[in-house]
């Protein structure tokens, strides 16, 4: 590999969120990586630094041609540069989304277990969060299928007739989307995203399409971009998009909108901009464009490593464990794991194991239904801290 991806590097004492523990503890809860960034990005951001001046700074013409030409490149969709916006960051984009488009008391669904901020937003907008749990299906011919082949027999469906049900009551008129799916890393295919997309549409639901982790799957497979299954989807979708989670970069809060739809991308322009969340700063945009422009290698080596890691823990707890097991997935680095059969819930699980071994995970009741009896790891790490992550499991099972 041209990049060290094995590198250990000490991130105490550089205020990261990530690393705010107590001595011996080891974090592999927060969805960003310990893997310094591309050296390109790095190269790109001293040179601005070296500049000395940082004053307020406008979105060029090379931001819309760096997101533009990766979609292009990497997942055939042409984004019009008149439909991507700027903002700081993707959550507080869909809340101001959410209270743009929809009213005190509304409803809006979300497909459980997902990213828990989805639902805090939606609460702190003063709307009513809609559940649509997805279905965990037993299949043994999936998981011979899989990547992670052997590590379950299953995979998670949409509760179709459930969904519609949601998106016919005419107070719930907003579908929060994530594709990939976190925390399940669930890949959607196209006939599930135009299915979706034909309910929407019918009922008249916006869909906004979170795809912060779509550059994050295994190697030679790609996600579909939600507005690019067709027209449909393409009129009624607000996507979401960001380097930060693919080059690991979330600390410069750097991310777009891109919205197709006239009539709609005018409205969320008023929620990320008179809401001032759509101010770029020199740091963030020089690293997105050099990002999507140079990173590539860089990121193909990634997804490479980050398999095998997934890959690892698989074979790890297929190894040594009855009582867990790891769901297949094809996406993010985050690995969800079944402990079903421990008996005692995901929550006191993930407590247990901090306090007995330091290995800090989250529990999967944070993210919803379906989420009660898992937890979810991040294995975006070098592979001595996977394999010191795996050990410290060993010892409370």
């Amino acid at each position: 590999m041209k990049y060290d991806f094995d590198r250990i590097i000490d991130r105490k004492n550089t205020y990261s969120e990530k690393w705010k523990v107590r001595a011996n503890e080891l974090p592999m809860w927060a969805a960003d990586m310990d893997f310094e960034t591309a050296p390109e990005i790095k190269e790109a951001m001293i040179k601005r630094v070296n500049h000395g001046i940082f004053g307020y700074t406008y979105v060029p013409d090379e931001w819309y041609d760096a997101y533009i030409n990766w979609w292009d490149r990497r997942y055939e969709y042409m984004m019009e540069k008149e439909s991507l916006m700027f903002c700081t960051s993707i959550v507080p984009a869909i809340t101001n989304i959410i209270k743009k488009l929809t009213n005190a008391g509304d409803g809006v669904i979300i497909m459980t277990p997902i990213y828990n901020a989805f639902a805090t937003s939606i609460i702190s907008s003063g709307r009513v969060v809609k559940e649509c749990p997805l279905k965990y299906i037993e299949d043994p011919l999936f998981a011979l299928d899989s990547p992670h082949s052997g590590a379950s027999n299953g995979h998670y469906e949409v509760d179709w007739d459930l969904f519609e049900s949601l998106c016919k009551d005419e107070k719930n008129n907003l579908l929060i989307f994530c594709n990939p799916q976190n925390p399940t890393g669930t890949l959607w295919c196209r006939k599930e995203l135009e299915r979706i997309g034909e309910i929407c549409s019918k009922y008249g639901v916006v869909v906004i399409s979170d795809e912060i982790h779509c550059d994050l799957t295994v190697p030679y497979v790609n996600y579909t971009p939600f507005a690019r299954v067709n027209e449909v989807n393409k009129n009624i979708s607000i996507m979401c998009i960001s380097p930060t989670k693919t080059f690991n970069l979330a600390g410069l809060f750097t991310s777009a909108v891109s919205v197709a739809n006239k009539k709609l991308r005018e409205k969320v322009f008023d929620a990320l901009y008179l809401r001032e969340i759509g101010m770029p700063n020199p740091i963030s945009i020089e690293a997105t464009i050099a990002a999507y422009n140079y990173g590539e290698v860089w990121l193909d080596e990634l997804r490479k490593y980050i398999y095998k890691n997934v890959e690892y823990v698989r074979d790890y707890i297929l190894q040594n464990f009855d009582n867990i097991k790891v769901v297949p997935s094809v996406a993010t680095y985050l690995v969800w794991i079944d402990i079903s059969g421990l008996g005692d819930g995901a929550y006191a699980f993930a407590k247990r194991l901090r306090d007995k071994t330091g290995l800090w995970v989250i529990d999967g009741e944070t993210y919803g239904t379906g989420g009660k009896n898992h937890i979810r790891l991040n294995v975006a790490a070098p592979r001595s801290v996977v394999e010191d992550a795996m050990n410290r499991l060993k010892e409370v099972l």
